[in-house]
């Protein structure tokens, strides 16, 4: 399948091998194709008639549509027919970030100063589009870091935020922000440093045998990491999630291996099932609310077999508790719980 432009309203028009006439399905109007010049597939030169005014107006047309694909398409018409049209490149920043008016730029959770878009502009003489984009990215860049502060536990997200806000410091609260990021981060790597007993201990107590009393095993494991968290993470907003998953004797749906996935109020682990007793962790907020687990196939882990029906469990961490939430396999399905210890 080729790419064409329409030669009325420039909209990517979808061609086929055999094809003689196509009508756009954007302006209705219907035209021979293979036009010398205006295929795009291979080398994206197109016929240039319309003045930069009507080519703008076009892309602008589009992103209210929502059709983003063929406002990218109108900006890069523009930066290759009239590189100085800087508003083209605004017309790009939008289409890139996928929203159909300027303004919406600043209530964007994202850093847009990494768009190519962005550099061409701030690198421009045209001051008034300078200052329009600059006010957008000020304010999505406060959005920004607020949400990292609320809902992010990266180290690497952390830092780069930092980065940002002090390199910015016109950004709305940026001292303030960039305080309470610097103590969120060592708080998350206070959590990350503990992280490695917790491991450890888990990785022994995965290698005991399945013969034998296990069980017993199992409780002792526990009964010393909830020690170690009451010792060690009393003061700490993060908390271990233990996951444990427990076959049964005969797991037939379970032949070929599986995939759990634990989401906890924006936090996500992979567990991987391997027809043995295991145990995971993840580290949670001490806030988390709501667990929800999904099974995928061990083939294809993006392939979920529940998708419309994940299993869901309440928990709340109080004080210095240890949770573990334990999956038991069943032939045809699972069912969790969550204990405390």
């Amino acid at each position: 399948m080729a790419a064409y432009l329409c030669e009325s309203c420039c909209a990517v028009l979808q061609v086929y091998e055999g094809m003689t006439l196509c009508t756009c399905e954007y302006c209705g109007t219907t035209q021979r194709i293979k036009v010398p010049g205006r295929e795009i597939a291979a080398n994206h030169t197109v016929r240039q008639t319309e003045s930069v005014d009507e080519l703008y107006r076009k892309g602008y047309t589009f992103l209210e549509k929502g059709d983003f694909r063929n406002a990218a398409v109108m900006a890069d018409k523009i930066r290759k027919t009239h590189p100085e049209f800087i508003k083209g490149e605004l017309l790009g920043l939008m289409a890139n970030f996928r929203v159909d008016k300027p303004e919406k730029l600043g209530e964007l959770e994202k850093n847009i100063s990494s768009a190519a878009e962005y550099e061409r502009i701030m690198s421009a003489n045209d001051e008034t589009i300078k200052n329009q984009v600059r006010g957008y990215f000020l304010n999505a860049a406060a959005l920004y870091a607020n949400a990292v502060l609320e809902k992010s536990d990266s180290i690497g997200e952390h830092k780069k935020v930092i980065a940002l806000l002090e390199k910015n410091p016109q950004i709305k609260d940026a001292p303030q922000l960039a305080e309470e990021l610097r103590e969120h981060l060592l708080l998350l790597k206070d959590a990350k440093d503990k992280q490695e007993y917790i491991e450890r201990e888990l990785l022994q107590l995965n290698r005991v045998p399945e013969k034998g009393d296990k069980q017993s095993e199992i409780q002792k494991t526990l009964e010393r990491i909830r020690s170690y968290c009451a010792s060690q993470l009393s003061q700490s907003p993060y908390l271990p999630l233990i996951v444990e998953i427990i076959p049964s004797k005969n797991p037939l749906s379970y032949a070929d291996g599986c995939t759990f996935k634990v989401f906890a109020d924006g936090l996500s682990g992979a567990f991987v099932y391997d027809s043995y007793h295991r145990f995971h962790f993840m580290m949670c907020r001490r806030s988390t609310a709501k667990l929800q687990i999904k099974h995928y196939s061990y083939s294809d882990p993006e392939c979920s077999r529940d998708d419309n029906d994940p299993q869901q469990a309440a928990v709340t961490f109080l004080e210095n508790r240890l949770a573990v939430l334990s999956i038991h396999l069943k032939a045809f399905g699972h069912k969790c719980n969550i204990e405390y210890y």
